[in-house]
């Protein structure tokens, strides 16, 4: 930001409040930066945190029944695409599509 200059009989004036000014700005616009960054970090930690919590519970679930589990693997079929993650599940990869073109 730039030196404010005000020329009051020949002498600067203002200058230095302004300059104060400038720097109170910066450091609200940091403090304001790591505060958004902090509730960014902390819905991504929830989200994960959710994400964990249904997986354990859909997994128990899938344990106490065959029909459940052979369900949630069906329709688990749907929406992996990537082998490894079809792999977890016991499901075949996706045939390739070679066409393409």
């Amino acid at each position: 930001m730039g030196r404010y200059l005000l020329q009051y009989g020949g002498h600067e004036m203002g200058s230095d409040k302004l300059s104060k000014i400038d720097k109170q700005i910066a450091a609200l616009n940091n403090k304001k930066r790591q505060i958004v960054t902090q509730e960014k970090n902390k819905e991504r930690k929830d989200d994960t945190r959710r994400k964990i919590l249904l997986g354990s519970w859909l997994l128990a679930d899938m344990k106490k029944s065959q029909g459940r589990h052979d369900q949630i693997v069906r329709e688990m079929g749907d929406y992996l695409t990537r082998d490894s993650d079809r792999q977890l599940f016991g499901l075949q990869p996706l045939p390739s599509n070679s066409s393409k073109g």
